[in-house]
């Protein structure tokens, strides 16, 4: 559910539970509150630390994944590889040398969009949570691309 929605859900159930009671001696925000509580619509402030908890614990496991993934990549076949920043499967520019520097591309371009600080990369796909806290694709892959060393008459044309 967006954040858009939950409040239209919240104010729904608040409106709701006023339109039952029409008491005026009662307490409006306490009201409220009990009516978001009996809806399930709230929280403690432990429950909402583990969750914050959680979902650093997951981005730091993605981190690790991601380094990993780099040291224990395949030997290097023969010829150069390049990494190419991509969105949607369209080259952002020229293709990089390094790495981080196709990954840099990416998150520059995708904190441009979508206005998120918060991305992480899972291999080769940047990730960023949405308004439920859900990691979901931003459409940037880094892509390795191999450069031939020599021409092969044989190969693709």
């Amino acid at each position: 559910m967006s954040g858009e929605a939950r409040v239209r859900k919240a104010r729904d159930v608040i409106v709701a539970a006023w339109e039952v009671s029409r008491d005026p001696l009662a307490d409006a925000a306490s009201e409220a509150a009990q009516a978001l509580d009996d809806a399930g619509l709230l929280q403690s402030p432990e429950t909402a630390a583990e969750l914050e908890r959680l979902r650093q614990m997951e981005l730091g496991v993605y981190v690790v994944i991601s380094r990993l993934a780099t040291i224990v990549s395949a030997p290097a076949p023969e010829g150069l590889e390049v990494y190419e920043a991509r969105y949607d499967g369209t080259a952002l520019g020229a293709p990089y040398s390094k790495l981080g520097a196709a990954q840099e591309h990416c998150e520059t371009h995708a904190r441009r969009m979508h206005s998120r600080s918060r991305v992480v990369w899972a291999g080769g796909e940047l990730l960023m949570r949405d308004d439920d806290g859900a990691l979901v694709s931003t459409g940037h892959t880094v892509e390795t691309v191999k450069v031939a060393s020599h021409y092969d008459e044989r190969g693709p044309r």
